[in-house]
């Protein structure tokens, strides 16, 4: 006789390693979260096509996004860390805000008012 394993080992053995490997994902953690907001101008309206720019402190890592028609924005995968936020629109004057970031995974939310550039 050969070394041939029975179905019911080949079943008990790969539903040992879908085990195993559900147990590690499972256990294994996120070091990134999302920074998101809304663009708002002074009156409250949503402004849209603003340029949004997140950037890390730490290593320079830079994202730009542009805000949906509704304003809001969202720019996910974001390593943990400390970043400056950046919001441009022609129009408009620059707003900046710095220190956003966090040090587990998860959301920093944040709403912008943004002035007519004078």
């Amino acid at each position: 006789m050969g070394c041939v394993p029975s179905s019911k080992s080949l079943l008990r053995f790969l539903a040992l390693l879908a085990a195993v490997y559900f147990c590690a994902a499972a256990s294994a953690q996120t070091f990134r979260g999302t920074i998101l907001g809304t663009v708002t101008d002074s009156s409250g309206a949503s402004v849209a096509a603003a340029a949004v720019t997140v950037k890390n402190v730490n290593t320079g890592l830079s994202r730009t996004v542009s805000t949906s028609d509704d304003g809001t924005y969202a720019v996910p995968e974001l390593p943990i860390g400390s970043y400056t936020v950046t919001v441009e629109k022609t129009g408009f004057k620059q707003s900046l805000l710095k220190d956003i970031g966090w040090k587990s995974q998860g959301n920093a939310a944040r709403t912008w008012s943004s002035s007519p550039a004078r």
